[in-house]
């Protein structure tokens, strides 16, 4: 036998653990699926609940570089803007 413990709100099983480790409130079952994390336990019943797909994180350089990249940009235009108001100063 073994004990599920559940996220206590959205019920989805979170360990599952022998009988004896297990809390008095958690419930008990004879088998339990494989990946258990991708279901939920409601009324005695599994529930097929797959957790989504995590999106890989970003390569931080890459990241780095356009947000670089990025500011050269911005700078080279503020660098024309400002030439462009001093001709029309000076001139």
């Amino acid at each position: 036998m073994y004990a599920l413990k559940l996220d206590p709100v959205t019920f989805r099983i979170l360990t599952v653990t022998e009988d004896k480790f297990g809390g008095i409130e958690d419930p008990r079952v004879d088998e339990f699926p494989v990946h258990p994390s991708n279901y939920l336990y409601i009324n005695n019943e599994f529930i097929y609940d797959p957790l989504p797909e995590l999106e890989p994180e970003p390569d931080l350089i890459e990241v780095l570089q356009s947000e670089v990249a990025d500011l050269k940009s911005q700078n080279e235009m503020l660098t024309e803007c400002l030439l462009e108001v001093s001709e029309e100063i000076y001139n």
